[in-house]
Order: structure tokens, then sequence, then C-alpha cells
């Protein structure tokens, strides 16, 4: 066991919504719908720009490439999946029916679900991917490990846990209505939960 081990990941809790001009909005609004058909590299300025209806020097008042306006995107989601799971870190939720507050996570993915497909799915965007697994292993660190009771192989269940969680999401949005129902996964997550907590 790891006594006394700050959380690893709370950096990720530090993230902020990205600004929110109106040609800020239209700009990650149009990668997005660019990044269903094309790679990130075949989307020029110029292309984005147009897409968009922004002028090219207002890109470049804000940004310096295209790369800065996907990650906007990608943290105007972590941003919401963080606060949206605040709950997690509470071990008083311990039941199935307790922790069905993350079906908010489900209704946010539906909501955003072209974005989702596309970060996702269409044009799999590991930093993203990555970022909302770290978010997951905050949650989980706070929850589980937060006492200093942080087991060695600590960072290899988290892992686990949070590839699951983002799995599961992609697979529901890769097989609309096959397999079990959506409303199934919350009690898994606390099951997974349980066993951790009684074992650590």
């Amino acid at each position: 066991m790891t006594q006394g081990k700050e959380n690893p990941y709370s950096d990720i809790a530090m993230t902020v919504r990205p600004g929110g001009s109106d040609a800020q909005v239209r700009l990650r609004k149009a990668l997005t719908e660019l990044l269903a058909t094309h790679s990130l590299s075949d989307i020029p300025v110029k292309t984005l720009c147009s897409a968009a209806a922004v002028a090219r020097t207002t890109f470049y008042y804000y940004y310096d490439n295209v790369d800065q306006v996907l990650s906007e995107v990608e943290d105007d989601l972590i941003y919401d999946l963080i606060h949206l799971n605040d709950k997690l870190m509470d071990r008083r939720l311990i039941s199935a029916e307790d922790l069905l507050f993350s079906s908010a996570t489900y209704s946010f993915v539906e909501e955003n679900r072209e974005t989702f497909l596309t970060l996702l799915v269409r044009y799999p965007d590991p930093r993203f991917i990555e970022k909302w697994k770290v978010g997951a292993k905050y949650h989980l660190w706070e929850r589980l490990f937060s006492q200093g009771r942080a087991p060695d192989n600590a960072a290899f269940l988290l892992e686990m846990a949070s590839a699951l969680t983002v799995s599961a999401h992609t697979w529901f949005l890769q097989n609309p209505g096959e397999g079990p129902e959506r409303e199934e996964l919350p009690k898994s997550i606390a099951s997974f939960l349980q066993m951790l907590e009684q074992e650590y």
C-alpha cells in the first residue's frame, strides 16, 4: 500500500471551459463537422475559416494552428464530463441506485452524439480519449484512495476502470440499439466500485 499520496490526476480538474466568442464557437463547431469526413491534417486554416465563416485574421487572433481549436473542442467536453461526475468522489454513494447519477453522463454523450462519434469513432482522437480517462481516474482515485490506502497497483486498476468507461461509451455509439440497456452500465460500475472498496 502507498500511504498519504496526493491524487496524481488532479491537474485534469483544472480544465477550464474554452473562450466563448462567437468566432471561437463557430470555429469549434465547424471543426467537429469537418472531422466527420476529414483527418485533422487535411483541414487547413483556410478550409476551416471558410466553413466557419470566420476571417483568417480572426482565426490567428485566437490560434496558431487548427490543432489548438481541436484542443478547445476536447476541453469543452472534458470540463462538462468532470463536473457531471464529481459525485463519484463521494464514498457514501455506494449502491447501484445511488450511482444512477451517471445517467447524466450518458445523456450528455447523447446530446453531443455527433461530436463524440467524431472524436471516438470517425476520427479517433487519442488526446481526447486520454483526457477523458484521466478525468475518470481523478474521480476514482478520490473515491477509493484519497485516505492514503492506494495499493501498489492503483494505476493499473484505474487504467482498467477508465478504459472500460470510454470503451463502453464508444461501443454504444457504434452499436445503437444493440447489446445491454445503457441503464445497466451504472449498475455494473457500482458493482465494480463496491468490489474495489471492499478490497481497499
